[in-house]
């Protein structure tokens, strides 16, 4: 049954002209298997999807859904910009899915709903600021210097793309389990900006599986790295904003650059209230997130004692209060090759 799926019962069978070699990983919402065609290795993601629909997975689902109307135009946008994950193709059957959700499971064995993507071997940069050997370095800032603008432009790209007939994307989840490596990037601050420096090791944006189109309405959001509109026009049902985006960056380059959650702990909690509040049908939530933005505005730019001194305007800048002030990642760019 679907609730007690084992990701090794993929082992040694085939996926759309891929043999499954390993579990990479399994995540909240997705399973993510190696697969070898030819002599290349690629990662395959797989959405959970369980016969009593859970809320998350109800999310992972409509997601992947909608990732199937996108996935011609986020490959397109993956295959044109080196700094973001490459996506190779997309498998999605609507009616394979329900049946799947039927208790069909034998469907979700042989042909489940997948996105095939670039391997990327080396972790993320959640990963190395769990180190705390590697964040309290003298070579970190650089090493997150060069790791930073590489994320730039790859969003200046997404929300931007100046690729004939395609309209610009927000990407949604930027935070540092979304920053992959290449290669592993070593173990410490040196190590990891010689490897940079050298391209012994690239950086890549990853997962464009929440992306949506700008002005287009969604439902993703990470509290620990979101601004409060990002949960407000999810809520309000308004559309997708490039200084969503923004935002995120700034709080991920605050948590690489001092191992600390960006946003309060009060204003998650009132995020996240928010969202519970309108999922079950009380009007509440615009109180939950005027409390979160007063609390929110009375805290920016107090806490930024532990990033160093030429950080520090970046960070102001792309997390302020109005969303309307935040610069645009072009700017950003420009910011970053200045410090």
């Amino acid at each position: 049954p679907l609730d007690q799926w084992k990701p090794e019962l993929w082992l040694g069978r085939e996926i759309y002209g891929y043999r499954v070699t390993r579990v990479l990983g399994s995540g909240g919402t997705s399973y993510v298997l190696e697969g070898v065609r030819g002599n290349e290795r690629y990662a395959i993601k797989v959405p959970k999807l369980s016969g009593a629909q859970k809320e998350a997975t109800r999310a992972s689902f409509t997601t992947f859904v909608d990732l199937s109307n996108e996935s011609s135009k986020l490959q397109e946008l993956s295959e044109n910009n080196d700094a973001i994950v490459r996506i190779f193709g997309t498998f999605i059957d609507v009616n394979t899915i329900k049946s799947i959700e039927r208790g069909e499971t034998s469907y979700y064995l042989t042909s489940p709903p997948a996105i095939v993507m670039e391997i990327m071997e080396g972790g993320t940069l959640n990963d190395l600021i769990k180190k705390t050997e590697v964040i309290m370095s003298k070579y970190w800032p650089e090493a997150v210097k060069l790791i930073f603008l590489r994320m730039a432009y790859a969003l200046d790209f997404i929300h931007n793309p100046k690729l004939q007939g395609t309209t610009g994307y927000v990407h949604l989840d930027v935070k540092p389990q979304n920053v992959f490596f290449k290669t592993p990037p070593g173990n410490l601050g040196e190590e990891i900006l010689e490897n940079l420096k050298y391209g012994r090791t690239v950086v890549k944006l990853g997962d464009l599986g929440s992306a949506k189109r700008i002005g287009e309405r969604f439902f993703e959001y990470t509290p620990d790295y979101c601004p409060i509109d990002q949960v407000e026009a999810a809520i309000t049902r308004k559309g997708a904003q490039p200084s969503m985006d923004v935002y995120a960056f700034g709080a991920t380059l605050y948590k690489a650059l001092t191992g600390v959650t960006y946003n309060p702990p009060e204003v998650i909690k009132l995020m996240d209230e928010a969202v519970n509040k309108m999922l079950s049908g009380s009007i509440g939530y615009q109180d939950a997130i005027n409390r979160a933005k007063n609390i929110y505005t009375s805290y920016y730019g107090k806490n930024l004692g532990d990033v160093p001194e030429k950080f520090r305007p970046i960070i102001l800048a792309t997390t302020h209060p109005n969303p309307f002030q935040r610069p645009k990642m072009s700017e950003v760019i420009e910011m970053l090759k200045r410090v």
